[in-house]
């Protein structure tokens, strides 16, 4: 059967909440990163909840507000929420990896 898309605004997805594969929420969108070119989302900007950064023992102070990048190939649905296809362990690798976004960028990183 065909799938039917529907166009989603921004506004829209702006706080909606995300979930991982086991139904667990991670967090919710705070920002979308689109290819300029293509005009195609390439990246979510999740702000994550504080009871998974707890629940994943990672240091507390370092993540009062906790943001990661995901690469929107990630995304499995959209409907009340954002739906992803990955398990929180997967996820809690995502975040080991991040940069947490008050976190000043390492000299020589920039532009």
């Amino acid at each position: 059967g065909s799938v039917m898309t529907r166009i989603i605004h921004v506004e829209e997805l702006r706080g909606l909440k995300v979930v991982g594969s086991g139904g667990r929420i991670l967090g919710e969108i705070e920002d979308l990163e689109v290819d300029s070119e293509t005009w195609h989302v390439e990246n979510l900007f999740l702000r994550v909840r504080g009871s998974i950064v707890s629940d994943l023992g990672l240091p507390r102070p370092r993540w009062k507000r906790a943001h990661v990048s995901l690469p929107a190939r990630h995304v499995s649905g959209v409907q009340d929420v954002v739906v992803l296809d990955v398990t929180v362990e997967e996820f809690a690798q995502e975040l080991r990896k991040a940069r947490p976004a008050d976190e000043p960028l390492p000299a020589g990183s920039g532009d």
